[in-house]
């Protein structure tokens, strides 16, 4: 797995065929690239937050392409251990902070505030309802953050928002990512206007 943008571009994520399985699915390029490119400019000198971190491949591409401080969080040891493997091999120890916790605890205990927060939980996950709470009710966001959210196309993502505002949601195959705003609204299933 090959980062894809800025100054880290080219650089290999490596991952043993192990640990990958139904639990742990790789973010595809195609996604990773359309995420990115999708969220432009804000990048730059964000505050990155990786949920469900997995193989770190979505936090090493925002330090690469320009974050000011990426926070990894995954529960997994051995996934932990990659991604601190990774970052020792290729000098990325400045501004970024590995947490082996579970990823609704660390909410709960965090007192920083995240431009983007961006969560890729198992597609089989059942609490989202409480990880969007989380993040609004603890003001996680900032006041012009983004919430990106990995999931199944499958999913109806809009049965379980709570106190977020929905923009937009994009399709590719199998695999969404829809973005959200703080706000108070409850959504309904129409995109909001509201440039990214």
């Amino acid at each position: 797995m090959r980062i894809i943008g800025g100054e880290q571009k080219g650089r290999v994520i490596r991952l043993k065929k192990s640990l990958i399985n139904f639990e742990l699915r790789p973010t595809s390029h195609k996604v990773r690239k359309a995420l990115f490119d999708i969220i432009g400019t804000r990048i730059i000198d964000a505050l990155f937050l990786d949920l469900f971190s997995g193989t770190g491949a979505i936090g090493f591409e925002a330090f690469s392409r320009g974050a000011k401080k990426v926070v990894f969080v995954e529960s997994k040891r051995t996934l932990i251990n990659n991604i601190n493997k990774f970052s020792k091999q290729t000098e990325i120890i400045k501004n970024i902070e590995i947490v082996n916790e579970d990823c609704l605890k660390f909410l709960k205990t965090t007192d920083e505030c995240f431009d983007i927060i961006f969560a890729d939980p198992p597609y089989y996950y059942e609490k989202y309802d409480e990880l969007f709470s989380l993040i609004n009710n603890f003001e996680l966001l900032k006041d012009k953050g983004l919430f990106v959210i990995e999931h199944s196309s499958k999913k109806n993502i809009f049965q379980v928002i709570s106190n977020m505002e929905f923009i937009k949601s994009y399709k590719y195959g199998d695999t969404s990512l829809s973005f959200f705003k703080k706000g108070g609204v409850k959504v309904e299933n129409s995109p909001l206007s509201w440039n990214l």
